[in-house]
Order: C-alpha cells, then structure tokens, then sequence
C-alpha cells in the first residue's frame, strides 16, 4: 500500500499551479523591460539637456556683453569657464554678410559638425575654423589637452555633438592702419561628450 494516496492527476502543489504561473511571469518579464526601457530613454533625454545647459554656460561666458575688445580679452572670458563635464571647442567665427561672401568656398560655415570638420580639416583645425587677428592669435576656446589635434573627425563624428551660434561684435583693425572697426562675428560654441 502507497505511504500516500493522491487523486489522480495530482503533480503537487506547484504543478497545479504552474500554467497560471507562466502568464504571470511573462507579464513581469514584458513589464520590466518597458520599464528598463523607459529608463534609457529618460537618462539619455537628461543627458542632452545637461549637454545644452552645459552650452548655454560656456555661451553666456563667452559672450559676455556681446563685445569683444580683442584677443586679450576673450582669452580672460576664456578663462572664466567653468564647465568640466564636456568636452568644447568655441571660438569667433567671421560672419557670412554678404551675398557672395556665402558662395566664397574659404567661408563654408554650414555648421554642422560634419560641415566644420571638412572645411576645416587636418592638422591644427581651431586655428582654420575661427577667426585671427592682424598679429595671428586665433580666437578660440576649448578643454582639450591638445587643442592644435583635438578636434578632429576622430573625436567627434559617431557622438551627439551641440553647436550653438550666438552674434557678437568684434573690434578689428581695419587695412591700412585706418583705426578700429567693430564687426559684426559670430561665437561658434561646440559641445560633445
């Protein structure tokens, strides 16, 4: 005689259980990957506004008043930035004012990053991209170790880069020793982690 009798088609307290089981956890399993993905979807949106806020404070440093007396003085605006959890390249671009400015091929200022790196391409790209003086100091502003190399497509392209374009004036000597002439410039601010 059997130590225990069991109806027939009893397979124990979990086995009965267990097709009621699978639906449940199946519902966890599509549960928790929405949530998983909801997740990402949220850290990387968060990512991008600190990214833009992050432009908006290297900008507004740079920028300052809106005018900028000469190399000096945006090196001491360069200076005062403080943002470290980015990588930026910022400079003075000269602004495209003419009509047949924008058709002159040494201007190629699309300002996608794509756009920048190819019209400024090779070695030493800051100085190509932003504007130099009459004694050739360029007018740019970064956080890379090496800035002359830094900004190349091998840093850049494949990761979400920011550009941001904000108008600022500049005093420049005019030709033939005339005096100053305040020009209208651009401040060029790229961001990319």
């Amino acid at each position: 005689m059997p130590a225990f009798n069991s109806p027939k088609g009893f397979i124990g307290p979990i086995g009965d259980d267990l097709p009621s089981l699978i639906p449940i956890v199946f519902a966890l399993a599509v549960f928790f990957s929405a949530f998983n993905v909801a997740l990402e979807n949220f850290d990387s949106k968060n990512i991008g506004f600190s990214d833009d806020l992050d432009a908006l404070k290297i900008a507004r440093v740079l920028r300052s008043n809106g005018y900028i007396v000469n190399y000096e003085n945006f090196q001491q605006l360069c200076n005062l930035v403080e943002v470290r959890s980015v990588n930026y390249a910022a400079g003075i671009a000269e602004l495209n004012s003419n009509p047949e400015d924008s058709l002159d091929p040494s201007k190629p200022y699309d300002y996608s990053i794509e756009g920048i790196l190819d019209s400024a391409g090779g070695s030493d790209v800051l100085a190509k991209l932003f504007y130099k003086d009459d004694s050739g100091k360029v007018f740019s502003c970064t956080n890379l170790k090496e800035p002359d190399t830094g900004l190349s497509s091998d840093v850049i392209v494949g990761k979400k880069a920011i550009i941001r374009v904000y108008p600022v004036i500049v005093e420049k000597q005019r030709a033939g020793d005339l005096g100053l002439i305040s020009s209208p410039m651009q401040l060029v601010v790229i961001v990319w982690r």
